[in-house]
């Protein structure tokens, strides 16, 4: 497995990949996933960098963390920016304080939408 003399050392993309994901859930408000999508091609290089190296290069499990976790706040971006926008998913417009008979069909088209 490691030739004799050979350092293992653990790979430096797969904790920044597991960091980064971490960040990304804990603060993701605060990046906008932005860190999920850094954090996944990290852990991807991190795990080929892993199994290139024959044994002299170890961190697996944080690159599979890492992948994961980054993940999350990657497709939570996509799910809650991406798709309205693409979609156009907008509210009806309603005015708190000039609610009026009128607007009872729109709110009842909406209520029905949504169900």
């Amino acid at each position: 497995m490691v030739q004799q003399g050979g350092q293992v050392r653990t790979s430096g993309l797969a904790i920044a990949s597991m960091v980064l994901g971490i960040f990304g859930i804990v603060f993701g408000w605060i990046s906008f996933g932005l860190s999920g999508f850094i954090g996944l091609p990290f852990g991807i290089a991190a795990l080929v960098q892993i199994h290139k190296s024959r044994g002299t290069v170890v961190g697996e499990g944080m690159a599979i963390a890492g992948i994961i976790t980054s993940s999350l706040p990657a497709v939570g971006f996509i799910v809650i920016f991406v798709l309205p926008w693409l979609f156009g998913f907008q509210l009806p417009e309603i005015h708190i304080g000039s609610f009026n008979e009128a607007d009872v069909p729109m709110l009842q088209e909406f209520l029905e939408s949504v169900n």
